[in-house]
C-alpha cells in the first residue's frame, strides 16, 4: 500500500483549505451559489432553510466579504435598476470547489452522514 504523504512545501495550503472549509458559512454559502448569482437576501433564506437555523445578516456580510478577499466569490452592482441591486456569483476558483464537494458528499453518505450536518 502507498502511503499518503504531504510535501512540506503544500502543508500551508491545505492548512488554508482546511480553515477555509471549516468556516462555518463558506461551505454553504458556495453550495448555494453552485447554482447562480443570488442577491444577499435570497443567500440568507437559502443558507436558513438548507442548515436549520437563521443566519444573521453580519454574519452573512462578513463571510462573503472573506470569500470576496479570498477570490472565491464576486460582488457585482447592478447600477441601472432602484433600488441599486448586488448580487453574488462563484469565480472560477469557488466554481472549481463543486468537484470538491461532491466527493466531500458521496463520502459523507458512505459513511452515513447527513448532509445537513455537512451544511451545519
Amino acid at each position: 500500500m502507498t502511503r499518503f504523504i504531504v510535501p512540506p512545501e503544500e502543508c500551508g495550503s491545505l492548512k488554508e483549505m482546511i480553515s477555509f472549509l471549516s468556516g462555518k458559512w463558506n461551505l454553504p454559502i458556495c453550495i448555494v451559489l453552485f447554482n447562480g448569482s443570488k442577491r444577499f437576501n435570497e443567500l440568507k433564506e437559502e443558507l436558513s432553510q438548507r442548515a436549520g437555523e437563521e443566519i444573521c445578516s453580519s454574519s452573512l456580510s462578513h463571510a462573503l466579504k472573506n470569500l470576496e478577499d479570498q477570490g472565491f466569490i464576486t460582488r457585482n452592482v447592478v447600477v441601472d435598476s432602484t433600488p441599486v441591486k448586488v448580487e453574488y456569483s462563484l469565480t472560477e476558483k469557488g466554481k472549481a470547489l463543486e468537484n470538491v464537494v461532491k466527493a466531500i458528499l458521496e463520502w459523507t453518505q458512505k459513511y452515513n452522514q447527513s448532509e445537513k450536518d455537512i451544511l451545519a
